[in-house]
């Protein structure tokens, strides 16, 4: 994928644009301070579409992502 300058004027979808490369106005949003995110025990509940009883959708994981993976 190659990068390419946005004029401020046009809509900006993540699809038109490599942000790791730079190639848009608002490089500045990039971090520089995070090295890695991570989560434990984390559940989702959400209501069923059909039956209206709360669904577990994610049940107590746990996981980690570094920087630009």
């Amino acid at each position: 994928m190659s990068a390419k300058l946005v004029p401020a004027s046009e809509f900006i979808t993540l699809g038109d644009i490599d942000v790791e490369q730079r190639g848009h106005e608002n490089f500045y949003l990039e971090n520089q301070i995070v090295q890695s995110l991570s989560w434990r025990d984390v559940t989702v509940t959400v209501s069923d579409r059909e039956t209206k009883e709360p669904k577990e959708i994610l049940s107590a994981i746990s996981g980690e992502v570094a920087a630009g993976e």
